[in-house]
């Protein structure tokens, strides 16, 4: 459902941010580098991964659905599928202070 995908795309976004790096918008493909380098890094990190990405977990204190763009909030039909455009921020400073209060990433 709607409330579902919603929760799902925040999860997402923020495990991208930390784990994987993301696209920077009108940077012409250029990538954030993502806060979190160790290698095996989810593994490492398991228990608090698990923690925070549960569902209504503290991830959520670090996505922000205030920004409105075109096409968000859009809902598409294709056959039995249904699929919703949200826009999405994660406030990436106040993540990686949490990372590092959390003795997860060192301090820059």
């Amino acid at each position: 459902n709607r409330l579902d995908a919603k929760e799902q795309a925040r999860k997402n976004a923020v495990y991208n941010v930390i784990f994987k790096g993301v696209k920077i918008a009108n940077k012409n493909s250029a990538i954030s580098r993502p806060l979190l380098y160790d290698v095996n890094a989810e593994e490492k990190y398991e228990t608090f991964v698990n923690a925070f990405f549960a569902d209504g977990g503290k991830y959520l204190e670090f996505t922000s659905m205030e920004d409105r763009r075109a096409f968000s909030n859009k809902k598409e039909k294709g056959g039995k599928q249904v699929e919703w455009s949200i826009t999405l921020r994660v406030l990436r400073p106040q993540l990686c202070q949490y990372l590092i209060e959390q003795n997860i990433i060192k301090e820059k």
